[in-house]
């Protein structure tokens, strides 16, 4: 099991010392080295090779994927027009609504490349949702700086998130709704069961308690009333308001618990578990946090209808793997 920690750090180390400098890169190194002579048990040549091969193999990973990153954004004065759809659930900020944009039409051209922006819509009075398609007009910002030594990095902060920059909107800009979700993928085939679901939660006339649900089992916050986020923070329990990784334990705990007043024992249950939590994590629009107990859940299910004991050291190794070489960038969302 040390050995398997080991490997994994030596992974993690070379992600993020891709965006080092060489001297970083030796001082990352110089640690593992200096790891392996403090445990006896990691001093073989064998280790030493994988240590090799896991580190440099992280570095590659990173290199890849700035090789596949989306280019900027295009060097355009004034006002542009963009088509695209929706990446996540618009969320507040300030007095703004922001989400991520997924653009594959420039005006009246597509694309020939798609990138992710950031759309911050001031002064929104629509109710966009993950997987529509909008026509948007706006203006292209690169992410500011820190303001000050050790402040709020936007550009750098962007960029772990996949986007090239902001298309900032106002409520005077044209905006339209072109279509709700389409395609046959697993996200947007997510977008629609999440849609149909929405609309179903619709149906309930208290407006405060349709979007509290709303907001505890999808994030879904925008429709939450100010003085009721307000009693969340307050209170500390804004998390509450979060999809995360206690809402899928409580769904695989659900399912099992069923079964088990049913007498069916947990590993009959669990071939029944995985789909169903790897199918929340997609209607919560698969944040990192999301993504990342969806993964050891799936793992731990995975071993209990095996009929092998579960060590969670291993599911969290195998599930930092399988998420990092999917997507690097999910390191800085830790």
């Amino acid at each position: 099991m040390e050995r398997r920690i080991f490997f994994t750090a030596a992974f993690l180390l070379g992600l993020l010392a891709f965006k080092w400098s060489p001297a970083g890169v030796v001082f990352a190194l110089s640690s593992l080295f200096l790891w392996m002579l403090w445990r006896p048990s990691l001093c073989h040549s064998k280790v030493v090779c994988l240590l090799m091969i896991c580190f440099w193999g992280g570095w590659l990973r990173g290199w890849v994927d700035c090789r596949r990153e989306a280019p900027g954004l295009p060097d355009l004065k004034g006002p542009v027009t963009v088509q695209g759809y929706l990446l996540d659930s618009p969320r507040r900020w300030g007095s703004s609504t922001v989400f991520f944009f997924r653009v594959n039409q420039l005006g009246q051209m597509p694309v020939e490349r798609s990138f992710t922006v950031l759309v911050r819509w001031s002064g929104c009075e629509q109710s966009p949702a993950p997987g529509d398609t909008w026509y948007l007009e706006g203006r292209f910002t690169q992410g500011k700086g820190p303001a000050y030594p050790g402040g709020f990095d936007e550009a750098s902060w962007l960029w772990t998130q996949g986007a090239c920059g902001v298309l900032q909107l106002n409520r005077y800009n044209a905006t339209h709704y072109m279509s709700p979700p389409r395609g046959y993928t697993p996200r947007m085939l997510a977008c629609r069961l999440r849609a149909r679901m929405m609309a179903v939660l619709e149906r309930i006339e208290h407006k405060e308690a349709r979007a509290l649900i709303a907001g505890v089992v999808f994030g879904e916050t925008q429709s939450l009333p100010d003085h009721l986020q307000e009693q969340f923070r307050r209170t500390g329990t804004s998390h509450l308001l979060a999809a995360s990784g206690m809402n899928v334990a409580l769904l695989a705990g659900l399912i099992l618990g069923a079964g088990k007043l049913c007498g069916l024992g947990p590993w009959r249950l669990a071939p029944l578990a995985m789909p169903a939590v790897i199918g929340y994590a997609f209607l919560a629009g698969c944040a990192p946090s999301i993504t990342r107990a969806a993964t050891g859940t799936t793992l731990a299910l995975l071993a209990l209808w095996m009929g092998r004991t579960t060590n969670p050291w291993n599911s969290l190794c195998l599930s930092v793997w399988l998420l990092l070489l999917w997507d690097p960038r999910q390191i800085y969302d830790l």
